[in-house]
């Protein structure tokens, strides 16, 4: 028999519940949040990362690796795959241009066959990682 914590956590919805999960919810820590000791057992916010893209849609093909490696930096913070548009020229290969400074960083457009796709890198150094992304990453054209 299963022993559930005073409290659980669901790393779905967020929701704290008295001795065992809701039904269709996932236990992942059981410690009193009154305490303020929590364990938890998985990363919050990290659910649909991997290698600091977040992953919850899709992507373009050929982009990962490029986003991956931008990624790395480390004055990324996160990079964010946005909306994919169909457009009526073909590249024949995986090209970045960076678009216009956000409020959490920059904006960049990626292209690859008919598809185009926004990325949105979160930074807290914008020119610097513009500047990165110009001299390092061979794919971005400015």
């Amino acid at each position: 028999m299963q022993r559930f914590p005073r409290y659980c956590f669901c790393d779905l919805c967020g929701h704290w519940s008295q001795a065992r999960p809701l039904y269709g919810h996932r236990l992942i820590s059981g410690t009193n949040p009154v305490d303020g000791d929590v364990v938890i057992g998985k990363e919050m916010g990290k659910k649909y990362r991997s290698k600091g893209v977040k992953r919850e849609h899709s992507i373009i093909s050929g982009l990962l690796p490029v986003l991956e490696r931008i990624a790395a930096h480390p004055q990324v913070d996160a990079v964010i795959p946005g909306r994919i548009k169909v457009t009526r020229s073909i590249a024949s290969n995986v090209r970045l241009r960076i678009q216009t400074r956000t409020v959490s960083g920059l904006k960049l457009g990626a292209r690859s066959g008919r598809a185009s796709q926004e990325v949105f890198l979160v930074t807290s150094y914008p020119d610097a990682v513009a500047e990165y992304l110009l001299n390092e990453v061979a794919e971005v054209e400015s």
